[in-house]
């Protein structure tokens, strides 16, 4: 399968056929786009339900970086991707890895997620493992914690425990961050710390799964 894109209008590709050339233009992904969201904004439940089957290959995670099926022209065909390298920093032994290890984790017990009146997000981990990328040292990653948590906020306690009867009634709630972080985190326990089944269980399942947030506002 070969993708090119064009600022062109093309003829409507033949998304059946896997010996079809994918050809996508600027025009076809804003009839795409525009297709979807009328089928999202309907209130008709069969076309829903098509939307929701649509999206329901992101449930496996297998390869989390294939394009999801419907954008591709069979069930067999994908987009290669080339692997990216893995930083895990949980087995790593060097110095550099250790110390991200232990300062992603000291902003994770010690900042909150959203500070300033619940306004600004806690960039710390983006900033800390771009600079680790960029070969940081480990003294160089210490000095961009000490500066950046001077602007941060501790957690501040709930006014309430969430738990899996009243998880969704707290949606959108921003005074329970410190709540959502701990019921996910007794669920991280209680799955075995298998994240990809937690994941699953709250993004993909239910008559409401949050995945809709995605396309749905």
């Amino acid at each position: 399968m070969r993708l090119s894109v064009s600022g062109e209008p093309r003829h409507t590709p033949d998304w059946t056929s896997s010996d079809s050339i994918l050809t996508i233009s600027i025009y076809d992904l804003k009839y795409r786009a525009e297709t979807l969201l009328s089928v999202v904004n309907t209130k008709n439940e069969t076309q829903f339900s098509n939307v929701s089957t649509m999206f329901s290959s992101f449930s496996s995670f297998s390869n989390p970086f294939r394009l999801p099926r419907f954008l591709s022209s069979g069930s067999s065909a994908a987009v290669a991707v080339d692997p990216v390298e893995v930083h895990d920093v949980e087995i790593q032994h060097d110095k550099r890895a250790r110390t991200l290890k232990h300062l992603l984790r000291l902003n994770h017990v010690n900042n909150s997620i959203l500070y300033h009146d619940l306004e600004f997000d806690n960039h710390m981990p983006h900033i800390l493992g771009s600079a680790y990328l960029f070969n940081a040292e480990p003294e160089h990653l210490n000095d961009i914690y000490n500066e950046e948590s001077k602007e941060l906020e501790p957690w501040k306690d709930s006014p309430g425990e969430v738990s899996t009867y009243d998880w969704r009634d707290y949606l959108g709630d921003r005074r329970y961050q410190r709540a959502y972080v701990d019921f996910f985190e007794d669920e991280l326990v209680l799955n075995g710390y298998d994240w990809r089944k937690v994941l699953v269980t709250y993004l993909f399942k239910g008559k409401e799964p949050l995945i809709n947030n995605l396309i749905s506002g």
